[in-house]
This record gives structure tokens, C-alpha cells and sequence, in this order.
């Protein structure tokens, strides 16, 4: 049993408010720092913490910073280090919040561990988290949970010109875990041409490129988002196929409707749901597939529940890493 299964059932067992329990659910796990497994796989990191949180500007484009995993260590690296690694196919994993930088790259290790073993020796790839400023801010946990939803939407502006160009030399697998889905719908909605109020207009410095798939795991956007005239109703349209993770157990996802006041609220995450309407995606349905991980993740929302998951990750590969490397 792991240390956050051992906290569910302590929290199961006691009177806990719910406020509460979302302290403890999102606090940090410790992570394994133990180096990538297979020599062919790549672990990075783009740090855009110390760019605009809430006002991106043009200016501020290309100004993230690199670092690599190598040798148990992370090391700062630059663009021109990264370039090397361009044909290489690219995971890029935009983690959730609240989370401080140290946690991050520890929580990424342990995922780059299990997909590296997973696709084994073979199918080398590229694995970039995009760390974005998600630590807490706020002496209020739902005051900050209210203000990492505008920081994770503008750190679409961001993602947007970043994909753009790695886009150009590589097949891309874009994943949005909890909060960090609004990062990468965001970035996709703005490719596709899509606009959103606070975010400068996009304007892409290269059309088209090798294709995106987009994942979102536990994903902390309304069900109804992704549908034509919705918030991100042109990301689906940007990818070659678009997968969506549930899990009607997962208890940060339940208490969604808080963010709008109250569970009285008719807001529900779309990884708690899944898909509002089917029906208003039929022009996409050959282009987005919904899985049920609610048996394996059950009361969880870890992304290690499912990447240290063989069954799922087999589940998943099917419609990403499959794609990704064009089998």
C-alpha cells in the first residue's frame, strides 16, 4: 500500500472537512530520485515560474529556462542542448497544482521511470515536464485553487508558442494533468486560431508541423468546455487524437463545484464525468476516445496511480504512445 492510499483510509476513518482533506490530498508525496531507466530516454524540464503568472507578454517568449535529469541529478541546460534531442518523439507533461518546483521534478522522475520502463529500451522518447508557478499563494486553499485556474490558463500563451515550434521537428504527445489541463487545452485552444480575455493573441511563427496528441488526466475543466462554442472549443480540432481519463471516485475532482461557490454548484470536472455531450463532438468522435480508469485509480489522484499502472498504461498506449510512434 502506498503512502497516499495509507492517507485515504486515515482520512476515511476520521471527521474531516473538506477543506481539509484537500490540504492533505494535494500535499506533497515524497518521490524516488533515482535515475531514468534505459539509456535511449530523455527527461527535461522547462521552468517558466519566474515569467508573468497572470499578465503574459510577448517578450517574455522563449525566456523559460532548460534543465536535464542526468547522472540522478537535474542540471540547467539551453535551447541550443535541447535542439539536439528535436527528432526524437516528445512527452510533454504539464504537471498540476498546488506544487512547488522540488516537488515537481521529484514527482517526475517517478513518472519518467514508469513510461521509460514501460516502452522499454526500443521506443526511446523524450519527456519534458513544464513547470509553471502552481505553489500555494494563498492563505485560503480554495482562494488558491480559484487563483491557479487563472495562472494555468494564461501559461497557455506560453505552451502555445513553445508546441509551435517543437511541433516543427518531432510528433508530440501533450498531456494536462488536474489543473495543468487548462495549461495544454489553453495552448491548443490558441493554435487553433481561439482566443481567451487577459491572453495576448497568438501568432504562430510556423504553420502546421507534426502532429499532437492530446491527453488529459484528471482534468480539472468544466465537462462541457471542449464542445463547440465553449471556453477551449477549438483544442480537440488541433490534435490527431484527443483522450480524456475518468474517474468518478476521485476525491479532489468530487469536490469540483467548490470552485464556484458550493457542490450545489452544476460545474463538474470533466475528469470526474467525462465528456458533458458526446453528441456536440460527433464531427470529432473519430478523434477522441474517453477511458474509465476509475477501477485502477479508484480513490486517487495521483498520476502514479495510472503511469505505475501496466494495465492502464497498455489501455492508454493504444491511442498515444501507439500514434506517437507511428505504429
Amino acid at each position: 500500500m502506498g503512502e497516499f492510499d495509507r492517507l485515504m483510509r486515515r482520512l476515511a476513518s476520521h471527521s474531516t472537512n473538506w477543506i481539509a482533506l484537500l490540504a492533505l490530498l494535494t500535499a506533497p508525496l515524497a518521490a524516488r530520485a533515482e535515475d531514468p531507466v534505459g539509456s535511449g530516454h530523455q527527461l527535461w524540464k522547462i521552468n517558466t515560474r519566474h515569467l508573468s503568472a497572470y499578465q503574459p507578454q510577448v517578450e517574455e517568449l522563449g525566456q523559460w529556462t532548460y534543465s536535464r535529469f542526468q547522472d540522478g541529478q537535474w542540471t540547467l541546460s539551453d535551447a541550443e542542448d535541447f535542439d539536439q534531442g528535436n527528432e526524437v518523439p516528445t512527452c510533454l507533461i504539464v504537471h498540476g497544482s498546488p506544487a512547488s518546483d522540488e516537488y515537481v521534478v521529484g514527482l517526475t522522475v517517478d513518472v519518467f521511470n514508469h513510461i521509460s520502463e514501460f516502452l522499454g529500451p526500443d521506443k526511446p522518447i523524450r519527456i519534458i515536464v513544464w513547470s509553471w508557478p502552481s505553489d500555494k499563494m494563498q492563505a485560503s486553499l480554495i482562494k488558491d485553487f480559484r487563483d491557479q485556474t487563472i495562472r494555468s490558463e494564461r501559461q497557455g500563451f506560453f505552451l502555445a508558442h513553445f508546441l509551435t515550434d517543437l511541433r516543427q521537428s518531432c510528433p508530440v504527445m501533450l498531456v494536462g494533468y488536474s489543473m495543468g489541463s487548462r495549461t495544454a487545452v489553453t495552448g491548443l485552444h490558441l493554435i487553433g486560431g481561439g482566443q481567451l480575455p487577459e491572453i495576448p493573441k497568438f501568432e504562430a511563427d510556423h504553420d502546421g508541423g507534426k502532429p499532437i496528441i492530446g491527453v488529459l488526466v484528471a482534468a480539472a475543466i468544466d465537462t462541457n468546455w471542449l464542445e463547440v462554442g465553449q471556453r477551449y472549443d477549438k483544442a480537440v480540432e488541433q490534435t490527431s487524437h484527443f483522450v480524456v481519463t475518468v474517474n468518478n471516485q476521485d476525491p479532489i475532482l468530487k469536490r469540483y463545484p467548490r470552485l464556484y461557490g458550493g457542490k450545489r454548484s452544476p460545474q463538474r470536472a470533466i475528469g470526474f464525468l467525462g465528456i458533458a455531450s458526446q453528441e456536440k463532438l460527433a464531427s470529432l468522435k473519430d478523434r477522441f476516445t474517453q477511458i474509465d480508469i476509475t477501477r485502477i485509480a479508484g480513490k486517487s489522484h495521483d498520476i502514479r496511480r495510472i503511469t505505475g499502472s501496466r494495465v492502464l498504461l497498455e489501455e492508454i498506449s493504444q491511442h498515444t504512445f501507439d500514434r506517437l510512434f507511428g505504429n
